[in-house]
């Protein structure tokens, strides 16, 4: 089985629209042609080396990254460099690359949604809920649930091994739970004031556990990989579901090999 690249594209818009990312993102199409006959796709985080090897060894010649291949202009391609080589490749082997980074983010069913959904938080609103110009993240109650419980449950259920910082005063029980995928230290100050007992979040920086701990808001960094990861498998479900007998793999493997 085969499809149009662009009707993958129009059924990722479906719950990712462009429209939503961040002035800074570049979400859309990287590299390719909307034409082209796609046979396969991976689900990525990053695009790296490993991924678009694996891509190339699997025959998925679209590749969905949640951070896009560009973020800045390029003045030159140099294919003696890490990155104008795996462009090089990318074109060679004729893939189809495409972001869905801050819209998808920012998305309903999008990151944040999927890690409450994970973690069967109940109540959850979008922090545009509680005021518009905050678009990205979400916040959901317990009816019951304890600090050392939910250590455990992201442990288990998210990052799958003891890969987890937890920043601020112990409290026994947790109630309001706030997550902004990524990197949400600018969370910090907007889930204080909507009443999280938590944030749950990736690249927390000492200071930011300063202010939290100062703030009596605990923070729970999971790291950026993690945080972000289980939205794939929700768009492989997606996919799966529209585009069926069309072979789609996610790619697990962090840009870091030590943990």
């Amino acid at each position: 089985m085969s499809v149009k690249a662009k009707k993958i594209i129009d059924l990722i818009e479906l719950i990712a629209p462009e429209n939503l990312q961040a002035e800074w993102d570049n979400s859309g199409l990287q590299i390719g042609d909307i034409k082209n006959e796609i046979h396969g796709i991976l689900l990525c985080m990053d695009i790296t080396d490993k991924a678009v090897d694996f891509a190339i060894k699997n025959n998925l010649n679209f590749i969905l990254s949640h951070h896009p291949l560009f973020f800045s202009e390029i003045k030159s391609i140099d294919f003696s460099t890490y990155k104008g080589n795996l462009i090089k490749k990318i074109i060679d082997n004729d893939l189809f690359i495409y972001s869905a980074h801050t819209n998808l983010d920012a998305s309903e069913i999008g990151v944040n949604s999927e890690l409450a959904k994970r973690l069967e938080l109940e109540d959850v609103k979008r922090f545009s809920d509680y005021f518009e110009e905050e678009e990205i993240g979400v916040m959901g109650n317990f009816s019951e649930e304890t600090l050392d419980n939910l250590v455990k449950k992201l442990t288990k259920e998210i990052t799958k091994k003891n890969f987890v910082k937890v920043y601020g005063r112990p409290k026994e029980k947790i109630e309001k739970v706030a997550i902004i995928g990524g990197s949400g230290s600018f969370g910090i100050n907007f889930a204080k004031s909507i009443g999280a007992d938590v944030l749950i979040t990736g690249d927390i920086k000492h200071h930011d556990g300063q202010m939290a701990y100062e703030k009596d808001l605990i923070l729970i960094d999971i790291g950026h990989f993690y945080s972000e990861l289980p939205v794939l498998f929700m768009v492989k479900d997606y996919l799966d579901e529209n585009l069926k007998g069309l072979a789609i793999e996610i790619f697990q493997e962090p840009i870091y090999f030590i943990e």
